[in-house]
């Protein structure tokens, strides 16, 4: 129990099949020894960052049977995270009434060290609660950071965008069992608003930032 409560410190929404209900096919993983990375001390220190996005296929005797890289932006991160996530072990099935001697899932993390939203920061474990917080005001401090640092940077990567945007890649549009196609879709409908976002909330800097937000992303706040 100590180790999930350490994980979730720097692991910001490892979303499994935990949050999916079991059904006639697929098992209902529940985590039984769940160690850390050796290199968490670098992730709390601020050292290290970035994201990993994992295959894992675990077998109904609940130990993982292998793991495959699908993308990354750190591969020593991913390396560490890979080792580490051979070694778990899950609750294990009954393969009885259909259900698959072998389960494949994808694992995204995204891990930082920094506490807070804000430039230079890390993703806060309550990215949506922080969302639903942010004012209009703080919207545009961030456009105007990004407008003299990262102007080269397309917007969608301002801070703030780009939580949101991790929000929904990592975490929960993911619980919902959605297809990729599907994500794609929800994150162009983001990227398409940045612009009369930033518009909005020049002229309302008292407003909420999730106002302005598309109706279907507003939803999974």
């Amino acid at each position: 129990m100590e180790d999930n409560k350490q994980m979730r410190i720097f692991i910001y929404l490892v979303l499994m099949i935990f949050s999916c209900v079991a059904n006639a096919d697929k098992a209902l993983l529940i985590p039984m020894y769940t160690p850390n990375p050796t290199i968490i001390n670098a992730v709390e220190k601020g050292k290290m960052s970035g994201r990993v996005k994992l295959d894992v296929v675990i077998n109904s005797d609940g130990w993982v049977d292998k793991t495959s890289l699908v993308e990354t932006d750190n591969p020593a991160l991913a390396e560490a995270i890979q080792d580490v996530v051979a070694t778990w072990q899950f609750k294990p099935w009954s393969v009885e009434n259909g259900r698959k001697s072998e389960m494949t899932v994808t694992m995204p993390f995204l891990l930082s060290g920094g506490k807070g939203i804000k430039e230079g920061g890390g993703v806060p474990s309550d990215i949506n609660t922080a969302l639903l917080k942010m004012k209009c005001s703080d919207v545009n401090k961030s456009f105007a950071i990004w407008s003299e640092k990262h102007r080269s940077t397309t917007l969608s990567r301002m801070r703030i965008f780009w939580h949101t945007q991790a929000y929904l890649d990592n975490g929960v549009f993911m619980a919902y069992n959605a297809t990729e196609e599907e994500l794609k879709v929800l994150l162009a409908t983001l990227r398409r608003s940045l612009n009369n976002i930033l518009s909005n909330c020049r002229k309302n800097p008292d407003a909420m930032y999730v106002d302005y937000l598309p109706e279907e992303i507003r939803k999974f706040l």
